[in-house]
């Protein structure tokens, strides 16, 4: 087996170590560790940005009394949208229900932003903020 930084891949002398099969798929690393064609990586991916990027919003809701609106733009996009857009190219052909998890976000932060209820209706303000649905 031969490891290059970038990707694990098997050397040819038939040893059969390095061979893929059903319990042995081929894994490719990107530059940050990161499997990128296992489903329970990606999975792990989607859970970590979910989960860091409420994180982050329930910090700013916390100071959202003491700043102005925009200020609290300004914190939502640096410390939320930034993870949501990291590696949004790998996030092509996600099933649509890890799809629905990251757009929550996205509704949240917007409503955040406006200081609205998470009942009301989200089309609105994600239009006047010029934010785009994740699908």
């Amino acid at each position: 087996m031969v490891h290059h930084e970038s990707q694990t891949v098997s050397d040819s002398t038939g040893s059969g170590a390095g061979r893929r099969g059903p319990h042995n798929p081929r894994r490719l690393r990107t530059g940050s560790g990161h499997l990128s064609d296992s489903d329970t990586s990606m999975r792990s991916h989607v859970s970590k940005t979910v989960s860091n990027c409420f994180a982050a919003l329930r910090r700013i809701h916390s100071m959202c009394c003491c700043v102005p609106r925009q200020a609290v733009l300004s914190l939502v996009v640096s410390l939320v949208l930034s993870r949501l857009d990291y590696g949004s190219a790998t996030l092509v052909g996600l099933p649509a229900y890890q799809i629905d998890r990251l757009q929550s976000v996205l509704n949240a932060a917007a409503w955040l932003v406006y200081s609205s209820r998470k009942y009301n209706h989200v089309t609105p303000p994600l239009r006047e903020l010029h934010w785009l649905r994740m699908s």
